[in-house]
């Protein structure tokens, strides 16, 4: 929420992956004026776990739940449709990684092509269009993907800053539109 609190108007966070809602509602509750969200899954389950947690928080009148893959995001319209914040949580780990480790979720939601990557890739083709100029995504990093990496995949946006987890590993990496991509 710290990317929302210096603005007075309302704002609006895409969630992609967003599972159980945690992320889109956390940002939601925590900020301090009004703002929307829709969160996307692939998953119909997902998607109803969300729905339980949203209306428990009073937040249905804010939040908009679609079922749809990441990989395409047209089902999202034209590029009208713009967010001040686009939050992911997407799958990183790679087949070996999942097998080695007790998933945590569905293996879905947990296990990406292309070393863990994939997502990260599908995702920076296609976010740019759905971001305000002055917007800024945030992704979760883990399992062995760098943030270098990462960041070298979305080329056309600069590295604001990765916040650490409890064991102080790079987890959270936050990224903003280059000014050089949209001037």
């Amino acid at each position: 929420t710290d990317y929302l609190l210096n603005t007075e108007a309302d704002f609006s966070i895409l969630d992609l992956g967003t599972g159980s809602g945690c992320l889109l509602l956390s940002t939601l509750i925590n900020a301090r004026h009004n703002g929307r969200g829709i969160g996307v899954d692939i998953s119909a389950d997902a998607l109803k776990i969300a729905k339980i947690n949203i209306d428990s928080h009073d937040l249905s009148d804010r939040i908009e739940l679609l079922q749809g893959d990441f990989g395409d995001l047209s089902f999202l319209g034209n590029s009208q449709t713009t967010f001040d914040v686009i939050l992911c949580n997407p799958p990183y780990l790679t087949e070996n990684e999942c097998k080695k480790d007790t998933p945590l979720g569905p293996r879905v939601a947990l296990v990406a092509e292309n070393r863990g990557l994939a997502c990260y890739e599908s995702i920076s083709r296609q976010v740019g269009s759905f971001l305000k100029p002055d917007g800024v995504v945030i992704l979760e990093v883990g399992g062995k993907r760098k943030v270098d990496e990462i960041c070298a995949i979305f080329g056309d946006f600069d590295h604001v800053e990765t916040r650490p987890d409890g064991q102080g590993n790079g987890r959270c990496l936050v990224l903003r539109r280059s000014i050089t991509t949209h001037v």
